[in-house]
């Protein structure tokens, strides 16, 4: 999945947590569980700097919400698994991963099947997020 999926879904996950901490747990979960979805991962420059944007975007969008800190700790969560790639890019042999996730071909999916899948996440993600914040204090109506 793209950068951007995964920090939208961590923020989904962290905004539905109670504590930071436990975002960033739900947030790692969920990088594994989307790497298990059909996708298609894109190398090409033009599309990883639109990625790197639209995550920027999220991450500035997620200062805003009522609660920063549970949807960006889903976030970072969500994101960091893929810091163990950036060596591997461009390199002849793929290095060792650490992350279970990562121990198996993404690109061997189907094109369109990934892209559906991948769309299909983002707009409920992207749903959820634009819902208003749930008020939890509850109102005595006399």
């Amino acid at each position: 999945m793209n950068l951007s999926t995964h920090a939208l879904v961590g923020m989904t996950v962290g905004r539905l947590s109670k504590k930071p901490l436990l975002a960033l747990v739900f947030g790692a979960t969920s990088h594994a569980i989307l790497d298990c979805l059909p996708h298609l991962d894109s190398w090409d420059p033009l599309l990883r700097v639109i990625d790197g944007t639209c995550t920027v975007a999220a991450l500035t969008w997620a200062q805003s919400s009522p609660k920063p800190e549970l949807e960006i700790a889903g976030a970072i969560g969500a994101l960091l698994p893929d810091v163990e790639n950036i060596p591997g890019y461009g390199a002849v042999t793929e290095p060792k991963k650490l992350f279970p996730s990562h121990w198996f071909r993404h690109e061997t999916r189907s094109a369109r099947c990934g892209i559906a899948v991948e769309l299909l996440v983002l707009m409920t993600a992207l749903a959820i997020l634009s819902w208003p914040y749930p008020n939890r204090t509850r109102q005595i109506v006399p």
